[in-house]
């Protein structure tokens, strides 16, 4: 069909990740810093970047609204995911976001945190497969996730992560002399293919013999697929597979979609997938890659 290729070319170049070779730093972080240097962190400087300007879309009632301009950072290192997420959008973006983090009920307590005039919503789940802290707060500009997580309890990259947050208002950070600008950072496409996935979940085959060398990934957080009014508008009711490439550094390189899927769903499915956060495979105590699927419902 014509419209795929010209959706993925699209994508192809709306995608966008970074890849950041360690440096010169003797414990191997660095700090980055939004452009209008409200937000400045302190990251693994092996992370995978992403910058999309279009955004997606979210939905509540009968309401619709765009986030844009949105900055995704993911590293995993000493044992912690740890990532970001920025966009352009009002608190009421934020309060939907939040919202649809409430599924993720096991052992999850909140609390509030206050920096500065930010007031942070810290939730923090803890399971027998994994720890993890995410962090929601909003400025007159931007709206901000701070997704971490690790399988051996709170290790000290995900302290040292969220430590080292500084939020500025209108005048640059403290450590802006010392940091890289998002506008900085070298991007490169991600692989988005459509092909005949099933819209509904296959009989699963049978599982092979335990290998004790291996862990497989642990899927932290799973981001909703906003409904729409393209669905009502249609009265759309579709199941959607997404099969999944997941690096080792817990970031997702590649997505595959079926044909039949309108781009707004496609859109809408693949920015879901890309929010959510996993813990890498690993074998013999190292992360490795893994394929993951994926369904989502409209």
């Amino acid at each position: 069909m014509k419209w795929i290729s010209t959706f993925l070319a699209a994508v192809t170049v709306i995608f966008c990740y970074t890849v950041v070779a360690a440096g010169s730093a003797p414990d191997g972080w660095m700090r980055v810093q939004s452009d209008d240097g409200e937000f400045s962190i302190e990251v693994p400087r092996a992370h995978r970047f992403f910058f999309n300007a279009p955004g997606f879309r979210l939905s509540r009632s009968i309401v619709d609204l765009s986030v844009t301009n949105m900055y995704m950072l993911t590293a995993f290192q000493e044992d912690a995911l740890v990532s970001f997420e920025v966009y352009d959008g009002p608190k009421r973006a934020m309060d939907i976001l939040y919202k649809d983090d409430l599924r993720a009920k096991k052992g999850r307590k909140v609390s509030e945190i206050t920096l500065g005039d930010v007031k942070v919503t810290q939730v923090a789940n803890e399971t027998d497969q994994y720890s993890s802290f995410r962090w929601f707060f909003c400025t007159n500009r931007h709206v901000y996730i701070l997704p971490t997580a690790s399988r051996k309890g709170e290790v000290p990259a995900m302290k040292r992560f969220l430590d080292s947050l500084v939020i500025s208002g209108d005048v640059p950070g403290k450590n802006a002399a010392d940091s890289t600008r998002f506008s900085a950072l070298n991007k490169a496409g991600i692989d988005v293919q459509f092909d005949d996935v099933h819209s509904k979940p296959a009989t699963p085959d049978p599982s092979p013999a335990p290998d004790p060398t291996i862990k497989p990934y642990v899927l932290v957080t799973l981001a909703m697929a906003p409904y729409i009014y393209y669905e009502r508008d249609h009265m759309m009711d579709d199941a959607i597979r997404i099969r999944l490439k997941l690096g080792e550094d817990g970031f997702i390189s590649g997505l595959t979609l079926k044909k039949s899927l309108a781009p707004v769903l496609a859109r809408q499915a693949m920015f879901a997938a890309l929010r959510s956060k996993f813990l890498p495979k690993e074998k013999d105590g190292l992360p490795v890659p893994a394929i993951v699927t994926i369904d989502y419902g409209f």
